[in-house]
């Protein structure tokens, strides 16, 4: 399980048909991440580059059909990222080093 946040734009359908995509997506959403075993923590619509990002916990595995279904769903274009805690980054970062990184870098 790991968080995602994916950023949206919406397409000309997607704003075409506006009241409807904002109408109750949150309750969708919220239902299919929960569905599929995973935690929806945030849907904020933006302004600016994207129309929206949402941010939850999925199963590795399910990232890129949420990913898809999002698209689908909203009428929107997706980049998602897979976000990590600074802990998980900094033990990623020292195995990484293994035990000698004196070769390497400044």
């Amino acid at each position: 399980m790991s968080t995602y946040v994916v950023l949206l734009s919406l397409t000309d359908a997607g704003r075409g048909n506006l009241n409807a995509t904002l109408a109750g997506t949150d309750a969708v959403l919220r239902q299919n991440v929960e569905a599929n075993g995973g935690t929806l923590t945030a849907l904020h619509w933006t302004l600016g580059a994207y129309d929206a990002v949402v941010v939850a916990d999925i199963p590795d595995e399910l990232a890129p059909g949420f990913s898809a279904w999002l698209s689908t769903e909203l009428g929107a274009t997706t980049t998602t990222l897979r976000a990590s805690s600074s802990d998980d980054l900094l033990e990623g970062l020292n195995r990484w080093r293994g035990p000698d990184t004196s070769g390497l870098g400044p």
